[in-house]
């Protein structure tokens, strides 16, 4: 039977693996433990302005779990193939060729969300009463307000931003971190962080 993460070596007394202690990944056995798993471990805590807390506890990880190799304990784990996402950095003409290329909908719909700080999936379904309440209570940015104009309203559709689809009718932008991704290089929370680096 295969170790678990927290069972390598001295993991479990090691300072500094605390985040990583809280995550499903801690229970896992160690030759399970896939590089993609560590780099949404990652973007999830970059998410919560977490990201060098979540880096430290990987290296913290990464450290014990080579020695535990060194020493042939476990045969090297494919885990020891992850490499941290890289910290992303956008120019203003980069932003706007990525939206862009997203289409006056979806566009629209990201540069809302990383102005108000909505995610992907509510920012998809934000609706018009949402929208006039978020006019009404809350003080939004010119840029904001100006995102809500892009896309026409429309009669037949309750959400502020939509694109036509194949069949040229009018439907909701779903799917925004895919988007991103094929447009930018970038997930969600990295976008964020680069926005918020302008």
């Amino acid at each position: 039977m295969q170790l678990a993460l927290k069972d390598v070596g001295k993991m479990s007394s090691l300072p500094g693996v605390s985040a990583l202690a809280r995550s499903p990944i801690w229970d896992q056995p160690i030759d399970k433990i896939h590089p993609t798993q560590l780099h949404a471990f990652v973007t999830r805590h970059a998410e919560k302005n977490q990201r060098d807390m979540a880096e430290t506890a990987i290296q913290i990880c990464f450290m014990e779990v080579s020695r535990a190799v060194q020493r042939e304990e476990i045969p090297a784990p494919p885990m020891l193939e992850y490499s941290p996402p890289m910290r992303a950095r956008l120019t203003y003409r980069e932003l706007v060729d990525g939206l862009d290329r997203m289409g006056v909908g979806k566009g629209a719909a990201v540069l809302f969300a990383l102005e108000t700080g909505m995610n992907a999936v509510d920012v998809g379904r934000l609706t018009w009463p949402v929208a006039t309440r978020m006019f009404r209570s809350a003080t939004l940015s010119d840029i904001a307000i100006g995102c809500t104009s892009m896309c026409l309203r429309q009669l037949h559709l309750q959400y502020v931003f939509w694109e036509l689809n194949e069949d040229g009718v009018a439907a909701p932008v779903f799917s925004l971190d895919h988007d991103v991704y094929e447009s930018f290089g970038l997930v969600w929370a990295e976008l964020e962080a680069a926005y918020a680096l302008l």
